[in-house]
This record gives structure tokens, sequence and C-alpha cells, in this order.
């Protein structure tokens, strides 16, 4: 029984592979070939590597109805007043040249050209407010700030004419008139009276109703916080 081996003796000493060596490094521990399939470990790529949410582009600011109104009527009325503007010198000028040499005293060609003046600089204000209006229309910062700088000059312009016009026209018209009258042998009567101070006094504060609510309406309505924070 010495073969048994060990306590049994030697024939049964464990084969190889199985002592110590079997159950050990060598038998069945880790064998080489049986470890982590490559690219199943800590690969390079991913270790430590920050994990970012998919970038969107921040939508544009919305459309403000405001500054759009602001900016199409902009445009419709410097069209219109440049139009206007330019054929108003142009009368006057014809007028001018087609008075009689009477009629041409100095304070006449004076009137006049005050006229054409007054026209010449509401033409040129037509003109940048056409620009400007564009620009507002298209939400641009710097056309808002243009149009509040316009405005402030449009309601000096229009403050100019009514004091022109109280001040030196109609008074100068209200003359012109009784002399003309007076020439004819004519008597105005409480009716003809009540015309011509109708039509003076229109000329006078008719501007605060078809000039002014323009300027006034985008001052108020392009300062605005909703406005200012959708121009850019």
């Amino acid at each position: 029984r010495a073969g048994l081996g060990g306590a049994y003796g030697g024939a049964y000493d464990a084969p190889p592979g199985y002592g110590a060596g079997g159950y050990g490094a060598g038998g069945y521990g880790p064998a080489a070939g049986y470890g982590a399939p490559a690219g199943y470990g800590p690969a390079a790529g991913y270790d430590g590597a920050a994990i970012h949410a998919p970038a969107y582009a921040a939508p544009p600011p919305q459309r403000s109805g405001a500054a759009s109104t602001i900016g199409i009527l902009g445009i419709i009325f410097g069209v219109l007043i440049a139009l206007g503007g330019g054929l108003q010198v142009g009368c006057r000028a014809l007028i001018q040249n087609l008075q009689a040499p009477a009629a041409r005293t100095a304070h006449n060609m004076r009137l006049l050209q005050l006229e054409m003046g007054i026209w010449g600089v509401m033409t040129l204000l037509s003109i940048a407010l056409i620009i400007v209006g564009v620009g507002v229309w298209r939400h641009r910062e710097t056309a808002r700030k243009a149009m509040l700088i316009w405005a402030a000059l449009a309601l000096a312009v229009i403050a100019g004419r009514m004091a022109v016009q109280g001040f030196v026209m109609q008074p100068r018209a209200a003359k012109y008139q009784q002399e003309l009258l007076e020439q004819q042998g004519q008597k105005p009567g409480p009716e003809t009276e009540q015309i011509l101070r109708m039509g003076r006094a229109w000329a006078v504060f008719g501007d605060l109703i078809i000039w002014a609510p323009y300027p006034v309406v985008s001052l108020l309505l392009l300062t605005r916080r909703s406005v200012r924070d959708r121009c850019n």
C-alpha cells in the first residue's frame, strides 16, 4: 500500500496538473487567453470622458408686432411725404417764377422761400424715415434708436411749422385776404369771416392731427421693454 502515496501510498499520487499546481496558478488559474477580450476592458477612450448633451442652436427672438407695424407705417408715410414734399417745393418754385412782377415783392418772396424751406426739411425727414423704417421692420436695435431720434426731430419740426403758421404765415394771409376784399369793394360777412378763421386755425393746428400722431406713437411703443428685448 505504499503506492497509494501520502497517507495511502504512492500509487494514488495526484496526476500532474491536479496537485498543488493543478488548482493553483498553473492549473485552473486564469490562464493566458481567457482574460477580458479587447474592447471590453476600461478602454482609454471612455476612461474619464465627459458626456455632454447634444448642442442645439438657440431659437431666434420672436418678432415684435409693434416694431413691425411702426416700421411698415414709417416706410409708407415716408414715401407719401417724400412725394408730397417734392411736389410742394416744385409748385412753390413754379408759382415764384409765374408771378407777375408787381406781385414779386420782397415780402411775398420771403414767404414762398420759407414755405419751400419747410417742405424741403420735411422731404429730407421723410427720406430718412424710409431708411429707418426698413431697419425697424427688420428689428435692428440701431434702427430703433434712430427712430427715437427721428421722432424727436419730427416733433420739433412740427412745432416749428405751427409757430411759423401761427405767427408769420396766417397773420400775413389774413392781411392779404382783407386787402383783396377791399380792392374788390367787398366786405366779408360773418359766415365768410368764420370760414376764414377756421381755415387759419386748421393751418396752425392741423399738424397736430396729421403729423404728430406717428412720432408720438413711435416714442411710446419703441421705448417699451418688450420691444427693446426683441431688437438685435
